[in-house]
């Protein structure tokens, strides 16, 4: 299958992440491959949406799990749309595909003292300038709720210190503002000024020891160090996107707000952190009324 035109249709025109351009490319492959291996096809126009089953039939037989599948099932419906545009093929055989059904999980969050006592450890490091690095990265994720993908792309030009904010370019291209507190304003100002003393030029906020921008790699081992001592079993920089909702609902910040904060498309993504502060009610109330067991 032919997939040069696609990989420029999803990041010129879907303005797709390059994770995502890529974990989108490695799906149609493997379907490729296993269309070729079972059923002898090599072009587009030969695949039937009995075909498609089979493939997911193997996948879910091999041990994948649903919400994998899901996502490798996207792939392949924007992959498909895109050729029926193309008119490379006229039926599109994932209109009969339905996807698995996805138990719903409570996203994963760091109890606020957890978080304060993480946050107000000193962090080791031999080089001044990579502590206050590491400080103001952990202080981003948990005051911005921005995605490891954004912060990476975070220039200087893009904070407004007079103002209070920080510009964050999303998925799909969409800019969203959001408010930074005084205390995390003046660790940006102290942290540039520092990357210029330290010889850096790039216009990334966040170098490497080298004055490289970062990579994703790089700041996930970083906050995966970071937060060893955390209660909980993930130590991701989602974790602390997922933290930073969880912590402006639970202290009453309104659930559409949270949501442009978060740069969602949709309601329904935010919906999820509601079950987090439910169940905070219930352990409250667990502990605290006399007839609660």
């Amino acid at each position: 299958m032919k997939t040069a035109d696609f990989e420029h249709y999803l990041r010129d025109e879907k303005h797709f992440s390059p994770h995502t351009i890529m974990a989108y490319l490695n799906d149609i492959t493997c379907f490729a491959d296993f269309i070729r291996v079972r059923f002898e096809i090599e072009e587009e126009k030969g695949v039937s949406a009995q075909m498609v089953r089979d493939w997911i039939l193997t996948l879910s037989n091999n041990g994948m799990s649903a919400r994998t599948i899901c996502r490798k099932i996207a792939s392949l419906r924007t992959f498909f749309h895109y050729l029926v545009r193309e008119q490379t093929i006229i039926h599109n055989p994932m209109e009969k595909i339905t996807a698995p059904k996805i138990k719903q999980r409570n996203p994963i969050y760091i109890q606020q003292n957890d978080i304060s006592r993480i946050l107000n450890n000193e962090i080791a490091e031999e080089d001044e300038f990579l502590q206050l690095r590491d400080n103001l990265i952990l202080e981003l994720f948990y005051a911005t709720g921005v995605r490891q993908a954004e912060i990476l792309q975070i220039k200087e030009s893009d904070f407004d210190f007079a103002i209070g904010y920080v510009r964050i370019l999303g998925k799909r291209q969409k800019e969203r503002i959001i408010p930074m507190h005084n205390k995390l304003l003046k660790q940006v100002e102290a942290y540039i000024k520092a990357k210029q003393e330290h010889g850096a030029t790039c216009e990334q906020l966040i170098i490497d020891k080298h004055n490289n921008p970062m990579s994703r790699h790089q700041i996930y081992y970083l906050i995966h160090r970071l937060l060893a001592s955390a209660n909980v079993e993930q130590k991701s920089p989602h974790i602390l996107r997922h933290t930073f909702a969880t912590h402006l609902l639970n202290n009453g910040a309104d659930i559409n707000s949270i949501k442009e904060l978060l740069g969602h498309s949709s309601l329904e993504a935010t919906k999820v952190y509601t079950h987090n502060s439910i169940e905070d009610l219930k352990r409250v109330y667990k502990q605290a009324h006399p007839h609660a067991e």
